[in-house]
């Protein structure tokens, strides 16, 4: 196999279109015996490509200013939860204002906005959709739950929050409520301002999204977020979901809590916990899949001690 060679040093480190390159005097062998690589047709990096939000990136660097990237691509560049499923797939999406021509290629869709609804901004050096109108778009590709978890995640501050890219939280929940309102008579706006009554900015993880979706669905009351527990002036913890009133503690356990010190961590919380009277139940991923047991659980705890 032939070594790779790189190019001159106008494109070395970049990203850059086929067309520009060849513009510039560089041959198509060149390019090919390069040390660059291809995320999509026509577009050529140096820097390496290991998931689709580093193909959405790149796609992003060789466009033009007035193309931003959108829906899943902007969700994924912002750091918005997104379900495995479209998480994962290696396809770029992008807007641009009307009437401007919509872009397209292999592994890329193009999507023509209004102007009132074409919000943009920058970030790590791309154009992208505001992430309002990137969680609009989606609405109607998941379902009313996930666009709920995505509403909390753009409402947090939280710095612990899972697969957090900026400081302070993305969207006010004005905005959110602009948008939706906005979205007036296209697919998904009825999901979209259920989600708005019910998110909630205290939220620290998209589990516990699911799980208060899951207990309102099921016509329980709202749980109430981050509460603080003390004995006397003694903080004692800070409970995820909890039914004061009802000494009712909800706690989700996500990844994060199967290491042994947080184990160890979360028996002995369990246990001051217990000994100042609060119930405490545990949940996992597979009970927000099927909450059968966890709903008939808090139903028992909720009956009169």
């Amino acid at each position: 196999m032939r070594p790779k060679t790189p190019l001159p040093p106008e494109f070395a480190d970049t990203t850059f279109r086929y067309s520009d390159a060849l513009e510039n005097g560089i041959t198509r062998g060149q390019v090919r015996a390069s040390t660059t690589t291809g995320p999509h047709r026509g577009i050529r990096t140096t820097r390496e490509i290991t998931s689709p939000r580093d193909a959405d990136l790149a796609y992003a660097r060789a466009s033009p200013r007035d193309v931003a990237l959108a829906s899943v691509s902007a969700c994924r560049v912002w750091g918005i939860p997104l379900p495995l499923a479209i998480e994962s797939r290696r396809h770029t999406f992008v807007a641009v204002r009307s009437p401007r021509h919509v872009p397209t290629g292999v592994a890329v869709t193009g999507i023509r906005l209004a102007p009132h609804l074409f919000s943009d901004r920058e970030f790590e050096g791309v154009r992208l959709l505001s992430p309002c109108v990137a969680w609009a778009q989606l609405a109607a590709q998941v379902s009313p739950r996930e666009t709920l978890v995505q509403a909390d995640a753009l409402l947090t501050r939280a710095d612990n929050y899972p697969g957090r890219r900026h400081g302070g939280s993305l969207a006010t929940l004005d905005e959110l409520r602009a948008v939706a309102d906005a979205w007036a008579k296209r697919a998904g706006v009825a999901q979209l301002r259920a989600a708005v009554e019910l998110a909630r900015p205290q939220v620290e993880s998209p589990g516990e999204s699911r799980l208060r979706h899951a207990l309102v669905s099921a016509r329980f009351p709202e749980p109430v977020l981050q509460h603080r527990v003390f004995d006397g002036r003694r903080f004692v913890a800070r409970i995820e979901l909890a039914y004061p009133s009802l000494k009712i503690a909800l706690e989700y356990d996500g990844a994060y809590h199967f290491t042994v010190a947080k184990a160890v961590e979360d028996i002995e919380r369990r246990r001051e916990l217990e000994s100042l009277g609060w119930r405490v139940i545990q949940i996992t991923r597979r009970d927000i899949q099927d909450p059968t047991r966890l709903f008939a659980r808090l139903r028992a705890a909720m009956r009169p001690r």
